[in-house]
């Protein structure tokens, strides 16, 4: 879930799933330590969310100078710069601690979308999942996040986004990520079928059908002009 929108898995846990979360701690970026430069560069990219709130701005940065920390007003996650609030001055040291990824958001919020939209397909009909999302105070099945994390997670290491991995075992990883989500989307929707919910509205459809003893379908278009006895049952409603 962001405060934007809501989401059942946010781009760090799907990254940290998939192994596409790294840590990069105490690096000295690149930039003038002259007492007026306050524009420095870590080297790993992309920069990206590091404490889950899905979103991602300065507070996923903390810089130190002279190993004390200081306050970054401004972080740019393609090309890793990195803005101070105070210029340190000429023999201050300064270092930068980060998270960075091979998959930048725009990749993390392709793969959620198209999974988020396979498991609402997957759910519909056993449980309305707009609620979720016009009220998002309202409780959703918690496994749903594992679902979505896994099969979020399984699309990029199938499409290999973690570059210098060996390709094969990335991909079969991946693979059996992917079947694991189905697998528990499965076990969930047979475990409402078989036991129904509390919440008339979540329960799966059942198909009900009214029967008088004929074994035949009743034509109810016929006109009022048959007046066969025969043509009158069949109007019968």
């Amino acid at each position: 879930m962001t405060p934007d929108a809501f989401h059942y898995a946010t781009r760090y846990a799907i990254r940290k799933e998939a192994g596409l979360q790294h840590r990069k701690s105490a690096e000295a970026p690149s930039g003038l330590v002259n007492g007026s430069n306050k524009d420095f560069y870590v080297s790993k990219k992309y920069v990206v969310d590091r404490n889950g709130d899905d979103l991602f701005d300065a507070t996923d940065v903390v810089a130190y100078v002279n190993g004390s920390a200081v306050t970054v007003t401004g972080v740019n996650a393609e090309t890793g710069k990195v803005v101070l609030d105070v210029a340190p001055t000429t023999g201050q040291i300064v270092t930068v601690d980060y998270q960075f990824s091979q998959a930048s958001d725009a990749d993390i919020d392709e793969v959620r979308a198209e999974t988020e939209d396979w498991l609402t397909r997957g759910v519909k009909g056993y449980i309305d999942v707009t609620v979720f999302a016009n009220t998002p105070t309202v409780n959703y099945p918690k496994l749903f996040s594992t679902i979505v994390k896994l099969y979020a997670a399984a699309l990029l290491l199938i499409r290999d986004y973690g570059s210098g991995a060996d390709t094969d075992l990335t991909s079969k990883d991946g693979y059996k990520k992917l079947q694991l989500a189905k697998s528990m989307l499965s076990d969930w929707v047979a475990e409402i079928t078989d036991a129904g919910s509390d919440d008339p509205s979540s329960r799966a459809p059942r198909v009900r059908q009214k029967n008088d003893g004929t074994i035949f379908r009743r034509e109810r278009n016929l006109s009022d002009s048959h007046p066969d006895k025969d043509d009158q049952f069949m109007r019968k409603q």
